[in-house]
């Protein structure tokens, strides 16, 4: 099981999971045109941010995001594949060699939404629209907070989260506090 977890760290550092410091981009970078996903586990939940963002319903998906209250975990925990455990994850993977891909396009678009996210801040900013911006990087950083704080849950998740909450913390310290 630890061999299996450590390969698939290694697979997410080499499909995408990186940081871009030198470009002042500091979010993990996700494909633009993801897999579509067939799942093998379970039937999509039609009413996650991430599945509206996988049917192309990306306003929609937005708005479901920054909705999210993540204190619970969001619609993660409800996630056929992000919702496992690592045990879960290892136990399911020796009856279904197809998971590891969906774990990975799924991941994928996580990020490619929350990347989103981040970016719909970036021009709230640019538009002198700071209440906005803040409520986009707040909502990340939520996000980021909570894949980044839970043990026993998918490591690259974990990865995720720490990386999304620096940029959103970073995004954040640039504009200034509510009222001014």
């Amino acid at each position: 099981m630890v061999r299996l977890t450590i390969q698939r760290l290694a697979a997410s550092v080499v499909i995408g999971v990186m940081v871009a410091p030198a470009f002042g981009e500091s979010f993990l970078l996700a494909p633009e045109n993801a897999i579509p996903l067939h799942s093998t586990t379970q039937p999509a939940l039609t009413d996650s941010p991430l599945d509206l963002w996988l049917a192309g319903k990306k306003d929609a998906a937005l708005a479901a995001f920054l909705a999210t209250d993540w204190t619970t975990g969001g619609f993660l925990t409800a996630d056929p594949i992000l919702g496992l455990t690592e045990a879960e994850f290892d136990q399911r993977m020796a009856n279904d060699p197809k998971l590891q891909q969906e774990l990975t396009d799924r991941t994928n678009a996580l990020k490619s939404l929350s990347k989103e996210v981040l970016t719909r801040g970036d021009a709230d900013v640019k538009n002198a629209k700071p209440d906005d911006a803040r409520s986009c990087f707040v909502n990340v950083q939520s996000f980021g907070t909570y894949l980044s704080s839970h043990d026993g849950e998918l490591a690259i998740l974990k990865l995720v989260g720490t990386a999304y909450k620096k940029a959103a913390t970073d995004r954040l310290a640039k504009i200034p506090p509510a009222g001014q």
